[in-house]
């Protein structure tokens, strides 16, 4: 900018207008370890704008730290503030297993005495490998 005064005498001054980088927010998961467990977490990482950072994730109750933690499956989202007021959101997915079933047959002894009979486990959901524990004795432990 150039000033000139009622004299005629000039000065002059520079001024250099900055911006942050953008800011921006993504997510990370880590899933509900069972079907119907609140065992999930989120994180989100924030690059950009002015630190510090606020957050604010949609859950109840709102968790406002980086990392929201005791999340079911679900979507979420969080809103991240940085100090000049700048706002952005992510979301991010937390999954579950399907739930864990197990089914059994059972073969009957042929005859009084004899240890012919069997008896089989079929599993369904969950997340494999599966471990198994009869109640035999001795234990076994196959399906």
């Amino acid at each position: 900018v150039t000033v000139t005064d009622a004299m005629g005498c000039i000065t002059t001054a520079t001024v250099t207008i900055t911006e942050p980088p953008l800011l921006a927010a993504s997510t990370t998961a880590n899933n509900a370890d069972c079907f119907g467990t609140a065992t999930g977490s989120a994180t989100v990482n924030v690059s950009g704008g002015t630190a510090p950072y606020t957050y604010s994730w949609n859950t109840l109750p709102v968790q406002t730290g980086a990392t929201a933690t005791g999340l079911t499956a679900g979507t979420y989202t969080v809103t991240v503030t940085d100090a000049a007021g700048c706002i952005t959101t992510a979301t991010v997915t937390i999954t579950e297993p399907p739930v864990l079933a197990a089914t059994t047959v059972g073969n009957n002894v042929d005859c009084f005495g004899t240890a012919t009979g069997s008896a089989t486990v079929n599993v369904t959901g969950g997340t494999a490998p599966f471990t198994y524990s009869w109640n035999t004795s001795p234990v076994q432990t196959t399906a």
